[in-house]
């Protein structure tokens, strides 16, 4: 008996010790600092505004102050949308698809816009209890910034929410997308968004690949944004990710602006390394 429990209490040590090693193993990429430059010559900003979030002030005050050159909005409502392109004074350059659901998006930038296009998911029959009505429209914005003299595309992305088996497979036909769209551009590439989906999915793991994209977490520690209003519960769902002559030389956290969501805000060096 005595023999049978040390054989029980060994498995059970090995077993906790393969689940340890696998978690770490998982988290490893977010802690090892991926090494590069602190030199930055972009900043880029992310952040789902919340459709529901009547601050608009505070949201305009936290765009400014985070100087970014390029900042991509969802959830953005037509009412939000009219506050910013009033208020919103060193961001001239703006493509804005606001909607009164949560599937609004919006790229603000210092930088000219050019090649501007809203490209749908392809969208899935759905029964209708999934919403309470017919399945909504859900695009992705895409718009090339020319910086340091070289073109960039950003993709503002905000798959469905994964509520139900058959929403999930709705928003990992956008995670398709969003690496279809990224792969078939020969050059640099920002996603930038909230993607409803954490690194540890299967599925984020094809987006990176098929789209060859590196996500800007990696080095700079786990960052959840997800319900900011819950510490303890957040997830990480909001990122950038990037492929091309990007290096990542900052990532942080905005504060709160009366969102559900934090603001993700990367900084990059985007070029040739400095010397």
């Amino acid at each position: 008996m005595v023999i049978l429990l040390l054989l029980r209490a060994k498995s059970f040590f090995f077993a906790a010790l393969l689940a340890l090693l696998f978690n770490v193993s998982q988290l490893l990429p977010f802690y090892v600092p991926v090494g590069g430059t602190t030199d930055t010559n972009l900043c880029v900003m992310t952040i789902n505004v919340n459709s529901r979030n009547a601050n608009f002030q505070n949201v305009a005050k936290v765009l400014e102050e985070s100087k970014a050159d390029v900042i991509c909005l969802q959830e953005l409502h037509p009412q939000m949308s009219e506050y910013l392109a009033a208020n919103l004074k060193t961001y001239p350059h703006q493509f804005v698809v606001p909607r009164i659901d949560n599937f609004g998006t919006g790229i603000y930038s210092k930088h000219p816009l050019k090649d501007k296009s809203s490209i749908p998911i392809p969208k899935r029959m759905l029964p209708n209890e999934s919403f309470g009505g017919p399945a909504p429209q859900v695009d992705i914005l895409k718009a090339v910034a020319t910086i340091n003299g070289k073109d960039i595309t950003f993709l503002d992305v905000h798959p469905i929410p994964p509520m139900a088996e058959d929403l999930s497979t709705w928003r990992n036909d956008g995670l398709a997308k969003i690496a279809e769209l990224s792969k078939a551009v020969d050059g640099s590439v920002i996603v930038a968004g909230d993607l409803n989906c954490t690194r540890f999915s299967p599925y984020f793991g094809k987006l990176l690949e098929g789209g060859a994209l590196h996500d800007s977490e990696e080095g700079f520690g786990l960052q959840p944004t997800w319900p900011c209003q819950i510490p303890i519960l957040s997830m990480p769902i909001d990122h950038v990710l990037y492929k091309g002559l990007l290096t990542v030389s900052s990532r942080v956290l905005g504060p709160v602006t009366g969102s559900d969501h934090r603001p993700v805000v990367v900084s990059f060096w985007y070029g040739r390394l400095p010397n």
